[in-house]
């Protein structure tokens, strides 16, 4: 018997929430694929190279990484955003404790951008070159840096 051609079907696509541990997990694909550049020292050389376009510094990095990187990252014009640690960072790229991480790759660096735009409820896009905030849920949410 031939189905039922006529039977509805959802124009509705199904929505799932955004979480820390999906974004980390999109990060976990982006390494799968060597697309992501990780260490202080690595990430600040891919920056000025011109081959990273997203970089990810753990929340509980030391503020002097954050501003070495930072100021690299401003120079250069690449988007630059604090989010989780540095355990779950490393954790999931297969790596130890990384405090900074970059996105070597502008689809997953795109996509990636999209994720983090949902994940802080924003209706726009990140567009700017750095989010001052700590964006995990060890903290208990977005917390200003200052």
């Amino acid at each position: 018997m031939a189905k039922n051609s006529s039977a509805r079907r959802s124009t509705t696509p199904i929505r799932k929430t955004v979480t820390e541990e999906s974004i980390l997990s999109f990060i976990g694909l982006a390494a799968r694929a060597g697309k992501v550049i990780s260490g202080a020292q690595a990430v600040e050389d891919s920056v000025s190279r011109g081959q990273a376009f997203l970089v990810i510094v753990s929340c509980d990095s030391s503020d002097s990484t954050f501003l070495k990187v930072t100021g690299i990252t401003k120079l250069c014009k690449v988007k630059t955003i604090r989010f989780s640690t540095k355990y779950n960072i490393g954790h999931h790229i297969g790596k130890p404790d990384r405090a900074v991480a970059a996105i070597a790759d502008k689809g997953f660096a795109d996509r990636l951008t999209v994720l983090l735009s949902e994940y802080l409820n924003k209706s726009e896009q990140v567009t700017d070159n750095s989010i001052e905030g700590c964006i995990t849920s060890n903290l208990g949410g977005i917390h200003d840096r200052k």
